[in-house]
């Protein structure tokens, strides 16, 4: 058989009908031709620049021909991918009405070039495969074309998708937390593992799709989340794999539950809140999660907080000073904080038991004692809206009017362990806490 060489990369391509590769490697017992082995594999193995890349643009991925005779196959020695597509469906590609071709040049030189394309295939059966061959790290001249390591970047946003947010409160519809995943660099696909794990609550995208939302719910003791992603390549409770240009999204899908948690670790008094931790990582040409630099396809797994329905929101205007510093004495702490001109206002669940004769608005305090007492509970999660979606500022705070040796002063932060007492381990908490008390 003929090979075509890539002037650029200098890799070379067989010179074979699709039909002809296909049978050839289903016939071998060791899935080779002409001594090279290929594998099937799925959309989200297909190399980065047929997805967000400079060929992107000329190609529709859920058009890819799969089933019998069809489906994507990869040279493991080269790292060339073919990917068949059938003739009706590669001349619409091409010239279509959606094409990157219509949509670019003028009329007259559509017509040129749309004319002298269909009479080229005029005698080829509708049916027919026409493969379209890409690389893996492509390294081409072109910006566009180059491919590199991949790397993982994960934020997550309120609804509208402005603003950072780790919580927020069921509205009755759940709260619909957006991802985003913008950041990362050269992604093909993505999977997000959900409490409780498994198949059933795990997100996968065989493409790369920078944004999405996500709805996570807390209602009465209904705590189980809801993909919202529209996506036909994506799944849930499924491997995607050659069919991977799946019939249709997953959207309202049941995906994820949150672990209930009492703010004052015991029981509901001072309000609860669904906890929610998951997973994941991103990938790319040659599903790069194996040969990517170390962890840098894995997404930092953070606590996300979901308010139930009905929550009664509380606040209270606080004297600040920020954390960062270095403090010789809790003493000086305290008399910084409270002579403190900047004042913010904060809020939290309403309704928390040990409030310390209300010298810290309302909110639950824990057990810890600043350099005397480890915390074995921790206090209120503190916001800085009243939608408690975004978080308060980490320092040391006291009750706005207070002074001296009767104001309570406390240092609100992140912590090792949840409102239950139990370890996080490497999961990172966003939504800060009362910590500790800054006794004198």
């Amino acid at each position: 058989m003929s090979k075509i060489k890539d002037k650029t990369s200098g890799k070379e391509y067989e010179g074979v009908t699709f039909n002809t590769l296909s049978a050839s490697i289903a016939a071998s017992s060791d899935s080779t031709f002409n001594g090279v082995k290929f594998d099937p594999i799925g959309i989200d193995k297909v190399p980065n620049r047929v997805k967000q890349g400079d060929q992107a643009k000329f190609l529709d991925l859920t058009k890819i021909a799969t089933g019998s005779g069809g489906g994507i196959f990869r040279d493991t020695v080269n790292g060339i991918v073919y990917i068949p597509f059938r003739k009706q469906d590669f001349q619409e590609m091409s010239i279509g009405e959606t094409s990157f071709v219509k949509e670019t040049f003028n009329t007259d030189a559509y017509d040129t070039i749309s004319s002298s394309f269909a009479a080229q295939f005029n005698n080829v059966s509708n049916n027919t495969l026409i493969t379209f061959l890409t690389q893996e790290f492509y390294t081409g001249s072109t910006a566009d074309g180059f491919v590199g390591s991949v790397t993982a970047s994960f934020d997550t946003f309120t609804p509208d998708g402005l603003t950072s947010s780790f919580s927020g409160i069921d509205t009755g519809n759940g709260y619909d937390m957006t991802f985003d995943f913008s950041n990362s660099n050269f992604v093909t696909n993505q999977l997000i593992v959900f409490p409780i794990g498994g198949e059933a609550n795990t997100l996968r995208t065989s493409t790369f799709i920078r944004k999405f939302q996500h709805k996570f719910i807390h209602n009465g003791s209904n705590r189980t989340n809801k993909a919202l992603i529209t996506s036909s390549l994506a799944s849930i409770n499924g491997i995607l794999g050659l069919d991977a240009s799946a019939t249709g999204s997953p959207s309202g899908s049941d995906c994820g539950v949150g672990t209930l948690r009492n703010i004052n670790g015991t029981n509901a008094n001072a309000g609860t809140y669904a906890q929610n931790m998951f997973k994941g990582r991103v990938a790319g040409d040659a599903d790069s999660g194996s040969i990517a630099n170390t962890n840098n396809d894995l997404l930092k797994t953070i606590e996300y907080i979901t308010y139930p329905v009905g929550t009664t929101v509380a606040s209270a205007s606080f004297h600040f000073i920020d954390n960062t510093s270095s403090y010789a004495t809790n003493r000086i702490i305290r008399t910084q904080v409270t002579s403190s001109d900047d004042i913010r206002e904060l809020f939290f669940v309403s309704g928390a038991t040990n409030d310390v004769l209300g010298r810290v608005g309302g909110a639950h305090t824990g057990s810890g004692i600043r350099g005397l007492q480890q915390a074995s509970q921790i206090g209120s999660l503190m916001h800085s809206d009243a939608q408690l979606r975004t978080t308060a500022s980490y320092g040391f705070y006291s009750l706005s009017g207070s002074t001296g040796n009767s104001a309570v002063v406390v240092e609100i932060t992140t912590s090792s362990i949840d409102n239950s007492g139990a370890s996080i381990g490497s999961i990172l908490m966003k939504v800060p806490r009362i910590k500790d008390i800054v006794n004198p």
